[in-house]
């Protein structure tokens, strides 16, 4: 299997996922002094923090950003550890691969951004919008959902052409 080049909007996710880490981290740093001892470390399904922590806990979850990044960095550049459960043929392969792909890069975007949210809503003091929750889950599953489906149109196009070319034989 040849290796894939990233395509033009799974580029933009990773340059966008890597500018929201650099202006998140950038913004703690450059107001650390300010961010108040006692910083709310959890929120309610409301948005409401119901449990605060010493503003240390920003680094442990600065921390938690960074290797989710790097993590699901290093998930995307592995296809062969994917659980790709059809059996397609190789250009076939090759596209599930591009859509998966795209699906890692943009889960990685939606994550980092949700993840620098609650960092800055921690710094800052402020609840999280009553919104919040409902974006994430609903974001975040959307995506999966449309690229489960975009796969699945793969797998379908790919046994039509298999079933297509038996029936010539």
């Amino acid at each position: 299997m040849k290796n894939l080049s990233y395509t033009v909007w799974q580029k933009i996710a990773e340059i966008l996922s890597a500018i929201v880490i650099i202006i998140t981290f950038t913004a703690l740093i450059f107001y650390w002094p300010q961010i108040a001892d006692k910083i709310p470390s959890h929120y309610n399904s409301a948005g409401q923090p119901d449990a605060w922590s010493n503003k240390s806990m920003l680094i442990a979850l600065a921390v938690v950003q960074i290797v989710l990044f790097v993590g699901i960095t290093v998930l995307s550049l592995i296809p062969k550890i994917w659980n790709i459960p059809v059996a397609v043929s190789e250009a076939g392969k090759q596209l599930m691969i591009l859509k998966t792909r795209t699906m890692i890069c943009t889960m990685k975007l939606l994550l980092v951004i949700g993840f620098s949210y609650i960092l800055l809503c921690s710094a800052s003091g402020k609840q999280l919008s009553g919104w919040f929750m409902a974006i994430m889950i609903i974001t975040v599953i959307g995506n999966m959902v449309y690229y489960f489906v975009k796969t699945a149109q793969i797998s379908l196009q790919d046994a039509r052409r298999a079933i297509k070319q038996d029936s010539e034989e």
